[in-house]
Formats: C-alpha cells, sequence, structure tokens
C-alpha cells in the first residue's frame, strides 16, 4: 500500500485520528495481520494503510513515525521540526538539530 497515495475521508465523531483511507479505494481482504506481544514493536513507513483494534487495556499503547531523509527534502515548516541527525550533517542548515536523549542513570 505504500506505492501510491490513497484518498481519506473524515471520521464522524473520531476522538483521535479523525482521517481515514476510503476504503472503496483498496481491497481489505488483503490485509495482512501482524499480531505482537508485550513489548514488541514494529516498524512501517508512514505511508502503509495501517490499523489497529481498540486498546481496552489500562497500559497506554505508543506510537512512533520516524522519518528517515536527507537535508534537501522539504517535510513542511521546518523551523518547528526538531532533528536528530543519525549520521552526516545538515549541509543546507535549515533544521533545529538536536542532541538525542542521555542514557538514564540506573
Amino acid at each position: 500500500s505504500h506505492k501510491r497515495l490513497y484518498p481519506h475521508i473524515r471520521r464522524p465523531r473520531a476522538e483521535r485520528f479523525g482521517l481515514f483511507a476510503d476504503p472503496s479505494t483498496f481491497d481489505p481482504n488483503k490485509a495482512v495481520d501482524i499480531e505482537l506481544k508485550p513489548g514488541q514493536f514494529v516498524f512501517f513507513n508512514e505511508s502503509i494503510l495501517h490499523s489497529s483494534v481498540a486498546n481496552r487495556s489500562s497500559s497506554r499503547r505508543l506510537g512512533i513515525t520516524p522519518r528517515i531523509t536527507v537535508p534537501f527534502v522539504e517535510v513542511g515548516n521546518r523551523a518547528e521540526i526538531e532533528v536528530l541527525m543519525l549520521k552526516g550533517e545538515d549541509y543546507m542548515g535549515d533544521y533545529r538539530v538536536v542532541e538525542p536523549p542521555k542514557e538514564p542513570e540506573l
């Protein structure tokens, strides 16, 4: 599903994630279930169609969407975006480069 853009429609009365891919534009029977055990995680591109059932536990569920790119790619308002450098440098000087979080002392 990451090879094309899907039109989105607004979900009425949504508490979160008010937009979702229009189900008339893809075949939900081709979905692949990935069941994770507690403590497991999965990385995927933000363009991949994805969903999950409601979290009915008392534990919170966390989602992280990293974007890995090069400095010349436009990703929005650069003045408001903090970035971590994985390698190299911001040779365009357009981003606010921040230090990675420190390891907690045990």
